[in-house]
């Protein structure tokens, strides 16, 4: 395409803009082409680009011409973008913006690096920002995330440095990113470039010797070069006050100049600001989750799931039920029975059947009980705790599998569980048969997408889309317990107790996985998988028990079970899922309780059928 062409298809492709920059229009690695640049700050233009290879827009960053050719390509301006790739290169998390390419390309006489990374349709906070000030929910969505990016860049070594409203940014559906890391630090002994605070906040925020980050952003340590995790924690807390107020705290720092700004913010959320404010960092929080957290006390229930320990732990009758953090499961110890399901649905055949009619006809064949074991033995725990050790690389506690101890004995009717997850292609069959049915992200108009360790609520996500272009073969996800006895009625069955998920899956003899007592890597779809992104379609692991697939991993099932505290009652999920970073979630013993509308890019179900006999026993 020669210069001064227009492409009526984008309207990104400026005749003007071409023109005034001899970059747009180029074409690197035979498949990037150059659209237009979308911006441009202290060090690199940004450009729009598509990517022939994929068929996808993606963006181009470069360093500027200009000052590599006033400062000489061997400067720090290139070395530091040389090191923005590198650390984002070495951060492959969900919510920091990942580098797909990289390489190098001649401009004016100079040779220059350029990075290729995923283009963000959602545009970025600082343009929200400007539409005026934030709720507090609205503030939480994309808190957490980032809070979780800047924490897991510090565990890694890496300081930001430079977190402002402009490197926040969106997709098309509310994902959020963190991103630019074109100054920041390594714990080592790099030399600090001097700063200066008065400058005007229209000066390039990172220009090489001058700013070292947005002014207004910068906390006081700047000064001396103190550059620890606390350093990005004010900058986010500067953000979240500007967001909730309207207005961006006093630079000056004193302990009573932001009295104003903060008596704007809700009580709790003002408290947790001005600790992450405080000109000591060792006053401000541990971690960046840490102050989220805070910030959540005072914001809305979110039916995300809670670490152990936190003010929403459950205490149910013989036992004390531990809530998990996102994907790393913390087991629940539960006693007292199942409680009846919920009223049901219209049956596909247009009759009235329920759990509590399919828990009076199992009892009738109460001559045929069968006696089982559940939960977990001292040993059992310990062997949980050391799969954990052996999978993650931070800490693990004994208190995340601490399930009934001893194991409690239950007596159950005969039933048997379908052996295959409900999938996309049968819940679809279901939704037009009952059209007036919205499942609980359709109501909510989100749903939990998990990551690492917490869930992060993102808008627009339900079961027609899940987040990936998925099959009909496929396990249904993001539909709600209320949705699955829903289904499950009108199938002609009903949810599983969760005694009965975890007799079945155990079997007598108590395996600890549905295939045995020794972990066995390729098993289960669980995320230490080769990083798996979605839920493998049913039936594609071996059968475990023998015509059972899927008991362990691919998505946590629901199950009938109810468990109650002061802050209301939850469900209750088994299996472990796709998302999971230590086969100890895999467990037969495990479960997870999360609040009752909740749903989830892991969370699908199976039904249960009663029977008169056993299936061995035959009818």
């Amino acid at each position: 395409m020669s210069d001064g062409e227009e492409e009526g298809t984008t309207g990104t492709r400026l005749v003007a803009t071409r023109h005034e920059d001899p970059l747009v229009g180029r074409v690197l690695k035979d498949r990037y082409e150059l659209l237009g640049p979308l911006g441009q700050g202290g060090m690199a233009t940004v450009y729009s680009a598509d990517d022939s290879g994929s068929g996808q827009r993606v963006v181009v960053k470069v360093p500027r011409s200009d000052l590599a050719r006033e400062l000489g390509q061997d400067m720090q301006l290139l070395e530091r973008f040389e090191q923005e790739v590198g650390a984002q290169a070495a951060l492959e998390h969900p919510h920091i913006v990942r580098i797909r390419d990289r390489g190098r390309l001649q401009s004016a006489g100079l040779e220059l690096p350029f990075v290729v990374v995923d283009f963000k349709g959602g545009g970025d906070l600082d343009h929200r920002l400007k539409d005026g000030s934030q709720t507090l929910e609205q503030v939480l969505d994309w808190l957490k995330p980032i809070a979780m990016a800047l924490d897991f860049s510090h565990d890694r070594g890496w300081i930001h440095r430079d977190v402002k409203p402009d490197n926040i940014l969106f997709d098309e559906h509310g994902f959020v990113s963190l991103s630019d890391f074109g100054i920041a630090k390594r714990d080592t002994g790099e030399q600090t470039v001097a700063i200066n605070p008065d400058a005007d906040s229209s000066t390039p925020s990172t220009q090489v010797g001058f700013v070292l980050g947005a002014p207004g952003y910068i906390p006081p340590e700047a000064m001396t070069g103190d550059f620890t995790p606390a350093y990005d924690q004010y900058s986010l807390a500067v953000i979240v006050a500007q967001a909730l107020s309207g207005e961006t705290p006093a630079r000056n720092f004193s302990s009573t100049a932001n009295d104003a700004m903060l008596a704007k913010l809700p009580k709790s959320a003002s408290a947790a600001v001005r600790r992450a404010l405080s000109e000591n960092p060792t006053e401000r929080f541990a971690t960046c989750l840490a102050f989220a957290e805070a910030l959540h006390a005072e914001g809305p229930k979110t039916g995300a799931r809670l670490p152990a320990g936190s003010k929403t732990g459950l205490i149910a009758g013989a036992g004390v039920a531990l809530l998990a953090l996102g994907g790393l499961a913390v087991w629940l110890s539960l006693g007292g029975e199942d409680p009846v399901a919920p009223s049901p649905r219209p049956s596909r055949l247009g009759e009235e059947s329920s759990g509590q009619e399919a828990e009076q006809q199992a009892r009738a064949a109460a001559g045929r009980l069968r006696s089982f074991e559940v939960g977990s033995t001292r040993a059992e725990t310990e062997i949980a705790l050391a799969l954990c050790q052996a999978h993650l690389d931070f800490g693990c506690s004994a208190e995340w599998f601490a399930e009934e101890i001893p194991p409690r004995g239950v007596d159950l009717a005969p039933f048997e569980l379908d052996p295959r997850e409900v999938t996309v292609g049968q819940f679809a069959e279901f939704a037009a048969a009952n059209p007036s049915h919205r499942t609980a992200a359709e109501k909510r108009g989100s749903s939990s997408v998990i990551i690492g360790l917490a869930d992060n609520n993102v808008r627009g996500l339900t079961w027609r889309e899940p987040g990936w272009e998925q099959q009909d073969d496929e396990p249904v996800v993001h539909v709600g317990v209320a949705d699955a006895l829903a289904y499950c009625a009108w199938d002609g069955g009903r949810l599983p107790t969760a005694e009965e998920w975890e007799a079945l899956a155990r079997g007598a003899e108590r395996r600890i996985f549905p295939w045995g007592n020794e972990w066995d890597d390729a098993a289960a779809r669980w995320m230490g998988s080769n990083a798996v992104k979605r839920p493998a379609s049913v039936a594609q692991f071996p059968a475990a028990p023998a015509g059972y697939y899927d008991l362990a991993g691919n998505v946590w099932e629901w199950t009938s079970k109810r468990v109650s505290n002061t802050d209301g009652e939850f469900a209750v999920l088994k299996g472990g899922s796709w998302t999971d970073l230590t086969p100890s979630n895999l467990r037969g013993a495990g479960s997870l309780a999360v609040e009752l509308d909740y749903s989830a890019e892991d969370a699908g179900f199976r039904c249960a059928r009663s029977r008169e006999a056993w299936p061995d026993e035959g009818d």
